[in-house]
């Protein structure tokens, strides 16, 4: 039995001793000399050195506390830099009050069922319709959206650290937010409409009879959106949530 199989058994058991035993798990993952580690490509290796029997998707480090984050296929779980305990469950990012978990799982199904949505393709998207950011980047993205998303706000505050992508936002207008996109689409300079709303929720409303989020909607129903912000890369592959603008800008530029 691989290193792996024993770890995934004994999920019902730490499912169960959860509630009283987290916070005992939780003291040895985040040790003070674990803290002190650099956690990098050194961690890498001893991850995969310790499940060396077990295919590993992808490691990563960063923004999982003392914790690094492990994929295998569909599975997803947690191990300490030292690669001596591994916790199954959900990480929460308490400071952002987001479960970082499920941005995970809902990244590993949107790439599985890919295959059996509506064809889709970069040059399909109506880019007549997005508001542009960056407009001199070299690497490009387009992002799904609402101005009321918290995510989507701290992504667009975080827009000018990556001056090298240049970014086609859609905003899709979910309820009460439908009548703000529109009359941000239709302001003199758009993108600072935008800015501006995010930032303070305030700008010049114009008289609009434009609808930017019918398109970014039939974009939602083609790839099935499970949540915003959620990006798309040229080749279509598309990742869900926002964790980093360090972690979104290498998956941008990785292939392009």
């Amino acid at each position: 039995m691989t290193i792996f199989k024993i770890v995934f058994s004994r999920i019902k058991y730490l499912q169960v001793a959860a509630l009283s035993g987290l916070a005992m798990l939780s003291i040895n993952l985040l040790s003070s000399a674990e803290q002190k580690l650099n956690i990098g490509t050194e961690a890498r290796d001893k991850i995969e050195q310790r499940f060396s029997n077990t295919e590993i998707s992808s490691v990563s480090c960063e923004n999982f506390g003392t914790l690094c984050q492990v994929v295998s296929g569909k599975s997803v779980f947690y191990v300490n830099p030292n690669a001596t305990h591994a916790f199954i469950g959900r990480v929460f990012d308490l400071e952002s009050n987001q479960d970082l978990t499920e941005i995970t799982i809902d990244r590993l199904e949107a790439s599985s069922n890919q295959t059996d949505k509506k064809p889709f393709s970069w040059v399909s998207l109506p880019f007549h319709d997005a508001i542009i950011r960056n407009k001199n980047g070299i690497y490009e993205v387009a992002v799904l959206s609402d101005i009321n998303c918290g995510f989507c706000k701290k992504f667009s505050t975080q827009i000018d650290q990556i001056p090298d992508i240049k970014v086609y936002e859609f905003l899709l207008g979910n309820g009460s937010s439908k009548e703000k996109s529109n009359q941000i689409a239709c302001s003199e300079t758009p993108e600072q409409a935008l800015q501006a709303y995010y930032a303070n929720k305030q700008f010049l409303s114009p008289d609009c009879d434009r609808d930017i989020t019918a398109s970014a909607n039939k974009i939602a129903e083609q790839i099935d959106l499970k949540g915003t912000p959620t990006f798309i890369r040229p080749e279509s592959e598309i990742l869900v949530g926002f964790e980093s603008i360090h972690t979104l800008r290498n998956w941008i530029t990785e292939t392009q």
